[in-house]
């Protein structure tokens, strides 16, 4: 009688293990999935389960304000594009991930960037508003280098929050907080005060052309 129970039992846990098993793989390839290039990637240091990136938020924004006009972006990783106004710029840049590719306009300049992209280091190259732009973002070294808007850029900066300092055609002095998502001080001389949603540090700095073009 008891090896009867047992065998049943067996019949009924084994099948219910290979659903979840399957159910777990399934969840790790959707989380796979969403952790693709341009503006989804975990902050150094940190992981997360698949249940946690599958919850991820599809969107975030950057919302305050530069070079005395407002910044409204929404950074859609549904879409894969960043809309909203960046000052006195209109924004609309699409993100293709199968081709490495951040193209669209910046105010009335075009991007058209490619990007190679890991987990650690970024290197973005192309133009921007007809300028040289080709910088390395080291995500987990907390650096970015290269060329931007036609001269050297070099800032540094740390994920868990504080100041972000460097130069490119000015001083590059900022301050940030993890905690709030607020980011603030000077670009290149413009003053910048915007908050980041469901974002981090390094979405923002990928994505820093749009903060170091002059505004037209």
């Amino acid at each position: 009688m008891k090896k009867m129970i047992v065998f049943y039992l067996a019949a009924i846990v084994a099948p219910s293990l290979a659903a979840a098993q399957t159910s777990m793989e399934s969840l790790a390839a959707g989380a796979r999935s969403l952790n693709t290039p341009a503006f989804s990637r975990l902050a150094a240091g940190f992981r997360t389960s698949a249940v946690e990136a599958l919850h991820r938020p599809f969107s975030g924004t950057i919302e305050g304000a530069f070079a005395g006009g407002p910044v409204d972006l929404v950074l859609n990783r549904y879409a894969w594009d960043i809309t909203g106004r960046v000052g006195q710029n209109p924004v609309d840049i699409n993100i293709d991930n199968q081709n490495a590719t951040i193209t669209g306009r910046d105010g009335s300049a075009a991007v058209a960037l490619s990007f190679q992209w890991s987990p650690d280091v970024i290197r973005i190259s192309g133009t921007d508003a007809g300028s040289a732009y080709d910088v390395t973002l080291n995500v987990t070294g907390g650096s970015i280098s290269g060329t931007a808007d036609g001269s050297p850029i070099n800032a540094t900066f740390r994920m868990s929050g504080g100041p972000i300092q460097g130069s490119n055609t000015g001083d590059i002095a900022l301050s940030y907080d993890a905690v709030s998502g607020r980011v603030n001080g000077t670009i290149n001389g413009s003053p910048i005060d915007v908050t980041l949603t469901n974002l981090d540090l390094s979405d923002f700095m990928e994505h820093l052309y749009l903060f170091l073009a002059p505004q037209s």
